[in-house]
């Protein structure tokens, strides 16, 4: 959905809070479970993929501005449309 999961907005919240600590586990915290365990690996990799994803869209988008022509000011000016 493009939006962020709630657990990432509260950390981001409410670790600005003076008192509040923040900690964060990964799949050698989580011992009961292997179940538990993939799922958290999972969203890692997602997380992972996700940002990988970003860097290059972003990678990409500064490339094809990159390639656009440039304007000069002359095409510019010829563009402008005057009321009267």
């Amino acid at each position: 959905t493009g939006r962020p999961s709630g657990l990432v907005e509260a950390r981001r919240i409410l670790g600005r809070i003076e008192g509040i600590r923040m900690c964060q586990f990964t799949e050698v915290d989580v011992v009961r479970h292997p179940l538990v365990q993939e799922i958290v690996r999972a969203y890692d990799g997602w997380e992972q993929e996700k940002a990988q994803r970003a860097r290059e869209e972003r990678k990409a988008g500064e490339a094809r501005q990159a390639a656009e022509p440039q304007a000069t000011s002359e095409q510019a000016a010829a563009n402008v449309v005057s009321i009267a």
